[in-house]
């Protein structure tokens, strides 16, 4: 499984972190991977401090145009650099201040489940080669890690969350039906974490609770199911919820 995570690192270094859901009216990063200013960054610090919005500007842009901008993020890859996806999302929300921005917004999760909505896993065969597919494969497993935060769950309804359970289930069946590298870990992964939070914030407000075990509970909140034991309890407990 490590393996798998090494090749999605290999395809973000080479992408050029554009995305067509952007309007004209959009934030964009005056500095980003490629262009000769981004070359003369000489620190880490210079690199994060490179990808900061002017808090003037930050604050009186639409909630869309901040998800834009997240989406847009290059230091959003970041994520895939630590131990587990949890703590790569932390460490991106301390460094930049869109990411907290975003998590900040009331109407938020509206804007993140309307995006999830247009995704479908089956557009992925319709991606040119390994770079678009890596992209795509990607930027989905990152939409699903957002949507799993707290802060997005808590506010939508439970009516939202039950329809996003069962779109993010019928993703995850999509997933599995491809072959080989397209049917990657990490947007299963990905999948398995989003509902298997949602299960436990809905169990918690129910009398009778569909208990995880201990160990796969901590793993959901690492958002990362590693072993083959986490992996096939998580994905019959999905299968077979209902609400």
């Amino acid at each position: 499984m490590k393996n798998i995570f090494s090749t999605i690192v290999s395809f973000i270094i080479i992408l050029t972190f554009t995305s067509t859901f952007y309007s004209q009216d959009s934030w964009k990063y005056p500095t980003r991977p490629g262009t000769k200013e981004w070359e003369k960054l000489k620190s880490k610090e210079e690199v994060i401090q490179a990808q900061q919005i002017p808090e003037n500007i930050l604050k009186k842009m639409t909630t869309e145009q901040v998800f834009k901008a997240w989406l847009d993020l290059p230091g959003r890859v970041e994520i895939l650099a630590f131990n587990t996806l949890q703590k790569g999302f932390d460490v991106t929300r301390s460094r930049y201040n869109v990411v907290d921005e975003l998590l900040s917004r009331k109407n938020a999760g509206n804007i993140i489940l309307d995006y999830y909505y247009l995704l479908s896993p089956l557009k992925l065969s319709s991606k040119e080669n390994v770079i678009s597919k890596g992209r795509f494969i990607t930027n989905f497993a990152f939409v699903e890690l957002l949507l799993a935060q707290p802060e997005i769950l808590d506010v939508l309804s439970q009516d939202q969350r039950r329809s996003l359970f069962y779109k993010n289930k019928g993703n995850l069946e999509r997933k599995n039906s491809f072959s080989r590298k397209e049917k990657d870990f990490f947007w299963l992964n990905s999948g398995l974490v989003l509902a298997g939070r949602i299960i436990e914030k809905e169990n918690s407000m129910l009398a009778e609770k569909v208990q995880l075990k201990q160990k796969l509970s901590k793993a959901l909140k690492r958002a990362d199911i590693f072993t083959k034991s986490e992996f096939e309890e998580l994905s019959n407990k999905i299968r077979s919820y209902n609400f």
